[in-house]
């Protein structure tokens, strides 16, 4: 079962993130938005919590040359 643990949407791009814990694979799974839109092939899936959020920041700061926003990892 999938577990929301954050999301974060950057307004000025229409990108947004959602970080997921599925305890019945031990894995983690990144979800990315773009204007609302699930981009269901860009899915990720990692058994590396340090994994996923580093994808999440990646993804989630292409955005301006202001200073990034970071996802916090949260130990479970």
């Amino acid at each position: 079962m999938l577990r929301k643990l954050i999301g974060i949407e950057i307004k000025e791009t229409g990108r947004k993130i959602a970080i997921y814990r599925n305890a019945d694979y031990s894995e983690w799974v990144v979800r990315f938005y773009i204007d609302g839109v699930h981009q269901t092939d860009a899915d990720y899936h990692s058994d590396d919590s340090q994994d996923a959020y580093d994808t999440a920041n990646n993804w989630v700061n292409k955005r301006t040359s202001n200073a990034p926003t970071l996802v916090a990892p949260v130990l479970i």
